[in-house]
């Protein structure tokens, strides 16, 4: 999924949690839109919760999540651990 696709996601997520939709409806919501394979139920939940705590943010933060390529400082820092 390209990140564009991404933060749309994450905006409807944002939006549904707003107006007070459930995880499960919000997922409803997505799947009837964008297909069945848009996005996972557990993606759903975990963002909504995110959001419901108070966060806005639709970007990945810095270091989180899969790293995209191998580097010389990533092979060093799992070497000196």
């Amino acid at each position: 999924m390209a990140s564009t696709e991404k933060w749309e996601i994450r905006a409807i997520i944002n939006f549904c949690q707003q107006q007070g939709d459930t995880p499960s409806k919000t997922f409803e919501k997505i799947a009837a839109t964008h297909g069945k394979h848009a996005v996972s139920r557990t993606v759903v939940f975990d963002w909504h919760k995110y959001f419901r705590e108070g966060n806005s943010s639709i970007t990945d933060k810095e270091g989180i999540g899969r790293k995209k390529k191998v580097t010389t400082t990533l092979v060093a820092n799992h070497n000196a651990s």
